[in-house]
């Protein structure tokens, strides 16, 4: 699992998102998984099987600042997939943000996964165990490294943006 960053895009913008670099993942105290975003700083979330033969059934549910609501995106993984927004009705989807610049955007405090590995039977996916669930908290720099330890990663350089094929 990977989240690669790149810059927020204004409202309605479509398109594959650029990584900009991948963002750190630390531990709190209490075992919590932190990521580090910054004010206009958005998220893409890559998710990749260990092993080629591997296939995997990923739930993603955002937690939405200030929202009930809870969209979530199911993504059958063979080998790689991405997760690149939050679903929306109304604009296809929203990237991934903590602290949104354009009041169009949804702030979002936390990505839930769920991963439950596929066992191929005669032809048909079966489910193999229970799901891995892992929540990642989405928190600004100064925090992350607090609670984690870690430098907190440098301020994103829109010049680092990957500039070959785009990523999974």
């Amino acid at each position: 699992m990977t989240f690669q960053r790149y810059p927020e895009p204004e409202p309605g913008a479509g398109g594959r998102r650029r990584s900009c670099g991948a963002l750190p993942v630390g531990s709190s105290p209490e075992g919590h998984l932190l990521v580090p975003l910054a004010p206009g700083e958005a998220i893409w979330i890559g998710l990749r099987c260990e092993l080629p033969k591997d296939r995997l059934s990923a739930l993603v549910r955002f937690q939405m600042a200030n929202r009930r609501a809870k969209p979530e995106v199911l993504a059958e993984i063979e080998h790689h997939a991405a997760i690149e927004g939050v679903p929306s009705t109304a604009a296809g989807s929203l990237p991934i943000l903590r602290a949104p610049i354009h009041p169009k955007h949804l702030a979002c405090s936390a990505v839930v996964i769920a991963l439950v590995e596929r066992a191929p039977k005669r032809g048909r996916a079966k489910s193999s165990a229970a799901p891995s669930v892992v929540e990642v908290r989405l928190t600004d720099y100064e925090t992350f490294a607090r609670e984690t330890g870690l430098p907190a990663p440098a301020a994103l350089d829109v010049a680092s943006a990957f500039g070959g094929y785009l990523l999974p």
